[in-house]
């Protein structure tokens, strides 16, 4: 062998030794922790025109959380999706974060019984539990699923598939219901059958009741301007078309796109709109599952943060709000749909969200909102 080649020789062999050297780990030494990511599958009444526009201010939410990996977005109500397409809002946010997500319409009539799976359905509404099932079963980890509507395709994934949501599912956020007593909000009257049966299934729930008293409701509200002013212009028209009464003749996409909102909307309209107060529910549901917790930054300013963030910002979960909580319970629900909340240990299944101060809980939440969706878009 020539002098040449052995010279050659060596060289990469050094090479190949300072490649693995730095693959090494050595006393003392850390990898940088990488980014959580949370598998998400997300379950809404989305509609538009909306029932409730805030389901158009939650979508803006799941988009702008980068740590969740969004598995598929089911469209609740299947007998107005075809009237009143949730998939219209949701290919404006796609197209505003240029993430694409599939999604699919959810089954058409309520749950007869606890147990009833769906399966005999209109085929037109059975992709929502197929998505749900196909996404846990591709799923290399654990997933988390967020309800804001009702709870049907998940009771009725449940029921086909119960093992494989046993394994899978880390986590059931439920926004429904109320903290007790009769269970008369809106989500639990579209399906009462589907809120019993999962509400009552021992899967990982993170329960967050709509209203409630002593603190067990996780309503609030904000003036619709605090955050209209802050949001970048594409997410600014993503709002306004949903806000506004009248369909209006401008491709949903296109119109997230261009300024066309300040031409066609009337002063007087913007500014009643603007004024308009607006009731949010699952704002804190998102957060939570994100695994962010709310810090102060500055007077009456909050931000919710994940920890590798809040520790770049030299912030330790000690620092954190303490503004509300997820405590360990669990319920019992009879046919008539009455709830008792019985206080129970850590090992129990089910946390149920507690804030003991309302006020403070709320403005937290607006800060924080107005700081995320702040960042979206731009």
């Amino acid at each position: 062998m020539s002098s040449q080649r052995c010279r050659s020789r060596a060289r990469l062999l050094a090479v190949l030794v300072l490649f693995v050297s730095w693959g090494v780990v050595r006393p003392g030494q850390t990898h940088a922790a990488e980014p959580r990511s949370v598998s998400v599958i997300y379950y809404s009444d989305l509609l538009h025109p909306h029932d409730d526009p805030d389901d158009h201010f939650d979508l803006a939410t799941l988009f702008a959380v980068p740590e969740f990996h969004i598995l598929g977005v089911v469209l609740d109500l299947g007998d107005r999706q075809a009237q009143r397409p949730g998939a219209t809002p949701l290919r404006q946010m796609m197209a505003i974060t240029r993430r694409q997500v599939p999604h699919a319409t959810a089954l058409a009539e309520p749950l007869r019984s606890p147990e009833d799976d769906g399966a005999t359905q209109p085929e037109t509404g059975q992709g929502g539990v197929r998505l749900i099932l196909d996404s846990l079963r591709r799923a290399r980890g654990p997933v988390t699923i967020i309800q804001t509507g009702s709870l049907r395709d998940i009771a009725a994934a449940l029921n086909r598939e119960p093992q494989l949501l046993r394994a899978k599912v880390a986590a059931v956020y439920v926004n429904s219901g109320n903290g007790a007593a009769v269970q008369d909000e809106w989500n639990v009257k579209l399906d009462p059958q589907a809120y019993r049966r999962v509400m009552t299934s021992g899967l990982p729930i993170h329960w967050c009741p709509c209203f409630g008293e002593d603190g067990y409701a996780t309503h609030w509200r904000f003036r619709q301007g605090a955050i209209l002013d802050r949001v970048a212009a594409p997410v600014r028209a993503y709002l306004v078309y949903a806000l506004i009464p009248l369909p209006v003749a401008v491709d949903p996409v296109a119109a997230v796109r261009s300024p066309w909102w300040g031409r066609l909307v009337a002063a007087d309209w913007q500014a009643a709109t603007w004024a308009a107060e607006r009731s949010m529910w699952s704002t804190v549901s998102l957060l939570h599952a994100a695994g962010r917790r709310v810090y102060g930054t500055g007077d009456d300013e909050w931000e919710a943060l994940g920890d590798e963030e809040a520790g770049r910002r030299g912030l330790g979960p000690e620092s954190a709000s303490r503004s509300f909580a997820f405590e360990p319970v669990t319920v019992t629900i009879d046919e008539q749909r009455n709830l008792k909340r019985i206080p129970a240990g850590n090992d129990s299944a089910m946390r149920v969200f507690h804030a003991p101060d309302p006020q403070q809980y709320a403005r937290e939440m607006q800060s924080c909102l107005g700081k995320l969706l702040g960042s979206l878009g731009r």
